[in-house]
């Protein structure tokens, strides 16, 4: 073999060894990329069940409030429905004075 031949060998030897190198950077930048990625994924993850915490949470808010405010309004209901009995029976006691009649019967008699 000649000077040429080995001084071919060697030449090609060389880009073949920096083919590989870079390959090897590349992948390895890939690599990065990969690993870059998956912390971005674990970290979506734990932001994505730290708000479906905070979701179900405001949800157990919302219904505890609802319940108060529904029981609110039974109690308004109850309220109101009271004071239209009493304000009846004034009204009807009235009324059965100023006719001169004596009733001893209540107007939730009547029903």
């Amino acid at each position: 073999m000649g000077l040429r031949a080995i001084n071919g060998v060697a030449e090609e030897r060389i880009r073949l060894l920096a083919q590989v190198e870079a390959a090897e950077k590349h992948a390895a930048a890939a690599q990065e990329r990969a690993d870059a990625a998956e912390q971005r994924a674990v970290a979506m993850d734990e932001t994505n069940a730290q708000l479906q915490v905070e979701q179900q949470s405001q949800r157990d808010e919302l219904n505890s409030q609802r319940r108060t405010v529904e029981g609110q309004a039974t109690d308004v209901e109850r309220m109101v429905q009271q004071k239209l009995d009493e304000q009846m029976a004034i009204y009807f006691s009235r009324f059965a004075s100023s006719n001169g009649v004596s009733s001893s019967r209540s107007p939730s008699d009547d029903h």
